[in-house]
């Protein structure tokens, strides 16, 4: 019993070691740079960085943020700066200089660029937990791409987003966007209070939620995991989910408007269809689902294709 213990406790401490990174806490104008202490077997000097910058505030910015190997968090800033905060673990196995650039920053009157320095060492020399403070204003477009942790974005106003990364996690709330391209591999999608114009999400092996955000147009794609729609607002007008391995589950209680989606893949075994059915019908030939009385009223109809193998499409 002692042996199965010890090997649990040392499988478990491996796996802490191999995401290499800490979580930061920074609340609106309450901002605490004493990051959690962490003792990484292979990083034995730490460095934390903080830079400012200043922006214009009728300026829409891009924003490109780039850190493959750590966690990064945007958050708000109750300043007008774009502040930035950043926790570097580095090896002492090479001289690398304590004065070192970890973080190269670069403000210009159309970019704002965020990136671990990788010009002369790679992520095996050091790793760093990045912390983006930005200012209430609008950006344009953004680029989030890093790897094996998590990504948190809280209360963000932009015209496009587009985040790439694996083996991490998405955590976004009280955001508005119009136009945004999420790709994950190996990490699940979970997105609270937001809103959006079009929105694609394209991840596997994890799950993605939606609760309480709005979208026009929504597709959403995984694999072994499951697909939550909760809270789907009347001003949807398409929804395409794809999964495999995994049920979908969608929310269509506040939809007003008419409703035409195509169910496939249903069978009696591995893909049953559970609807209300008070409120929605179903053909059973061409897998149609329909609202059982017609709104003639409707400004349109929300249409899409809801598709999945070995889970349930339960519409409520």
């Amino acid at each position: 019993m002692k042996k199965k213990f010890y090997i649990v406790l040392i499988l478990c401490l491996l796996m802490t070691f191999s995401v290499g990174c800490a979580q930061i806490t920074i609340k609106r104008g309450d901002i605490d740079t004493g990051f959690t202490e962490s003792d990484y077997s292979k990083f034995k000097n730490k460095k934390l960085v903080t830079l400012n910058f200043d922006l214009d505030k009728n300026t829409k910015y891009d924003l490109e943020i780039s850190n493959d190997c750590g966690n990064v968090e945007v958050l708000p800033s109750s300043s007008d700066q774009l502040e930035v905060y950043a926790e570097v673990y580095y090896t002492d196995k090479k001289n690398i200089p304590e004065n070192y650039e970890f973080i190269k920053c670069h403000v210009d009157d159309k970019l704002a660029s965020i990136k671990a320095n990788r010009e002369k060492y790679k992520t095996n020399d050091f790793i760093v937990n990045l912390k983006v403070l930005v200012s209430e204003q609008e950006f344009a477009k953004v680029n989030i791409d890093t790897s094996n942790d998590e990504i948190v974005i809280n209360s963000f106003n932009c015209d496009e987003f587009y985040l790439d990364t694996s083996n991490g996690t998405l955590n976004m709330k009280e955001s508005k966007i119009a136009n945004s391209e999420i790709n994950i591999s190996n990490g699940a999608v979970d997105i609270k209070d937001s809103n959006f114009t079009d929105i694609a999400i394209s991840t596997t092996n994890a799950k993605i939620a939606l609760n309480n955000t709005e979208f026009v147009n929504l597709e959403g794609n995984t694999s072994n995991g499951s697909i939550e729609v909760n809270d789907v607002s009347n001003i949807a007008e398409k929804l395409i989910l794809t999964n495999s391995n995994g049920p979908i589950n969608i929310d269509l209680s506040n939809v007003e408007n008419d409703i035409k989606l195509n169910l496939l893949g249903l069978d009696s075994i591995n893909c049953k269809a559970n609807i209300n059915e008070s409120k929605y019908k179903l053909d059973e030939a061409s897998g149609e689902l329909s609202k059982i009385e017609a709104n003639n009223d409707s400004e349109h109809t929300l249409i899409g294709e809801i598709k999945t193998s070995n889970g349930d499409i339960t519409i409520k």
